[in-house]
């Protein structure tokens, strides 16, 4: 995963992420590049500029990497703020990645 210029990529494709970002949020206020390995996940929030996500523990052994076998749940929804209450579903983009 790479930002660039206000968007992230997945293997080179720009990830589209209105459906779940605040429409004052910017993807990402923090430059970084992360190759994913095989059973692990990189995670962000949808308030990022006040969110410790993955990209706070960089510098963290794992550098920010989260075990796929450490996850015990699946976003499927925003249920808050109530006037974006949705349904969400996978991003076209991930399709790159299986």
């Amino acid at each position: 995963m790479l930002r660039r210029p206000g968007r992230i990529l997945v293997n080179d494709i720009p990830l589209n992420e209105k459906a779940y970002l605040a429409a004052e949020e910017r993807p990402s206020l923090i430059d970084f590049d992360v190759e994913v390995q095989e059973g692990y996940l990189w995670v962000q929030g949808d308030n990022r500029s006040s969110s410790a996500d993955s990209r706070v523990h960089l510098g963290d052994p794992g550098g920010g990497l989260v075990p796929v076998d450490e996850v015990v749940g699946k976003v499927f929804a925003v249920v808050w703020p109530l006037p974006h209450m949705s349904l969400l579903e996978r991003p076209a983009t991930f399709d790159s990645v299986g």
